[in-house]
């Protein structure tokens, strides 16, 4: 961890049942050390990259195994289709 970073699961006020699930899919900050990024954009290029895959390809079971953009875009369609009625 570079300074100013605080890892919120080493917080004493930290629980685990709160961070347990978003730490078994975030990154660790251990998947980027030593990559050596010619640059920053670069650096921030991998980290974008995967959070795109996390939202728009990572499939999860508790959302009938869709990823978190699509089970969003049909709740959203299912909302406009009430609110239509």
């Amino acid at each position: 961890m570079k300074p100013g970073i605080v890892d919120s699961t080493t917080l004493p006020s930290s629980r685990i049942s709160e961070s347990s699930p978003m730490s078994m899919n975030f990154p660790s900050s251990q998947m980027w050390v030593g990559a050596g990024f010619e640059t920053r954009r670069r650096a921030k290029n991998e980290v974008i990259d995967w959070l795109l895959w996390y939202n728009s390809r990572r499939l999860h079971s508790t959302l009938g195994y869709l990823s978190p953009m699509q089970y969003e875009q049909r709740w959203l369609a299912r909302q406009a289709k009430t609110a239509n009625m």
